[in-house]
């Protein structure tokens, strides 16, 4: 496998531990070897998944949605009064 590994890694001008863990984490998501990811890359056949399981359909549950409904909120803002301050007009001396 080695070999195989450092063909690929020439091929697509990669370092050769990117290549190998690339096809390992192929090899795992097709369900197949890393030798066969390998030989793939190097112009070799595809890879094709391994064929799932066959699982049984899932029944779907309904899901009951909680309606809650919007009550209108009175916002109140109370204005405070504003006092008035009295400024008497002080003559200024000019020296």
């Amino acid at each position: 496998m080695s070999d195989l590994v450092n063909k690929v890694a020439e091929l697509l001008n990669a370092p050769v531990d990117l290549v190998q863990r690339s096809a390992e984490a192929r090899a795992a998501a097709s369900g197949t070897t890393v030798d066969a990811v390998l030989s793939s890359w190097a112009g070799g056949e595809s890879v094709t998944s391994a064929a799932p399981a066959a699982e049984a359909p899932k029944e779907e549950t309904p899901v009951e949605e909680e309606v809650v409904e919007d009550t209108p909120v009175e916002v109140v803002e109370e204005e405070t009064p504003v006092e008035e301050e009295v400024v008497e007009d002080t003559p200024v001396e000019v020296v």
